[in-house]
């Protein structure tokens, strides 16, 4: 009928306009599509189109207006109880809290969407779920366990034929098998990851392989192609406008030129690095590295006082993480340099 007819033109234009980046644009139907769907008491699919409206909240950084959109949304469907609906409010909420830094309360979050997230058309929001749990995982250095959330992710992208979420988790997987040692079997899965990146012309993807690329060549000391790769992936990241990415790639410079024995752009690679939370304030695990790395640097050039600084940004932003073994090991350090 005419009404469905408007909300599917809704829908779709709020698709292109997402995919053209006019997020504006996108947000507008949206709303459209919301009060729409409240007018004819269709409230799963309003809250639908409300996660959606969350989510670009969320790309911009607009933290705050996401996790209240996700709250309406919830609001909406809590009362049926388990559905489909609520494993994509868990899904939006683990995300958001992600973003804000509360990582043990999105893993949670996560855990719930993948219970919830089990019809077969929810494939790729089940496979989103996935890669979140496995990246917190990872951050938490249960890196077995990663392996095997991300694994996992490889199955149901192969099965369903889910090209993007398939290299999101093969990059992944990559690095964490590397972590492990498993250093040619990573490096594989990163390819294969690269491959699908640029078939799909997907800018962000390539660069996030190209930083696990750099992963590989760090772990092999070959500190020169971890330089190239990772000069690559910032230039990449900061065309895409992919600050994280930025962030990320960041650190691994720094690293390279730590290892080609050149402090002082090491040094340069850390300030921007910690830089980019001018530009995105999400709460990572880098910005602690960096800081820590720093404090390395100053250290051993005798300058105590300064390396203390830096420390104690990295526990404050670590506790943030509630990665609290991380927080007592870096106190601990603390206490044994300060009384050393």
């Amino acid at each position: 009928d005419l009404c469905e007819d408007h909300l599917r033109a809704l829908e779709l234009r709020a698709r292109i306009e997402e995919a053209l980046r006019e997020y504006d644009s996108a947000r507008d139907a949206l709303g459209g599509l919301v009060k729409l769907c409240l007018a004819s008491n269709d409230r799963h699919r309003a809250a639908a189109a409300m996660l959606k409206q969350a989510e670009l909240h969320l790309v911009q950084g607009e933290n705050a207006l996401a996790h209240a959109l996700t709250e309406s949304a919830e609001g909406l469907v809590r009362a049926d109880g388990d559905t489909r609906t609520m494993g994509l409010v868990h899904l939006m909420y683990g995300k958001v809290m992600r973003k804000m830094g509360s990582s043990n309360e999105a893993f949670e979050h996560f855990e719930r969407a993948i219970a919830l997230l089990v019809d077969p058309r929810d494939f790729a929001e089940r496979a989103e779920a996935l890669y979140f749990k496995g990246a917190k995982l990872s951050e938490s250095e249960r890196v077995s366990e990663a392996v095997e959330v991300f694994r996992e992710g490889v199955r149901l992208c192969e099965q369903t034929g889910f090209a993007r979420g398939l290299a999101a988790h093969l990059s992944n997987l990559g690095s964490e098998l590397i972590c492990i040692g498993r250093l040619e079997e990573g490096h594989d899965a990163i390819l294969r990851a690269l491959a699908i990146r640029e078939r799909m012309g997907d800018s962000v993807g390539v660069a996030q392989c190209v930083t696990a690329l750099a992963h590989y060549a760090l772990a092999r000391q070959d500190f020169e192609n971890a330089r190239d790769l990772s000069q690559k992936a910032i230039r990449l990241n900061h065309q895409a406008g992919y600050v994280l990415g930025e962030r990320v790639a960041c650190l691994n410079l720094a690293k390279a030129f730590l290892g080609l024995g050149r402090k002082e752009d090491a040094k340069e690679a850390l300030k921007v690095c910690i830089s980019t939370a001018a530009r995105d304030r999400a709460v990572t695990p880098p910005l602690a590295y960096a800081h820590q790395m720093w404090a390395d640097i100053l250290e051993a050039e005798g300058d105590a006082a300064e390396a203390l600084r830096h420390r104690l940004n990295a526990v404050a932003i670590l506790e943030k993480l509630e990665l609290f073994e991380k927080v007592e090991a870096l106190r601990q350090q603390i206490i044994d340099k300060s009384g050393a």
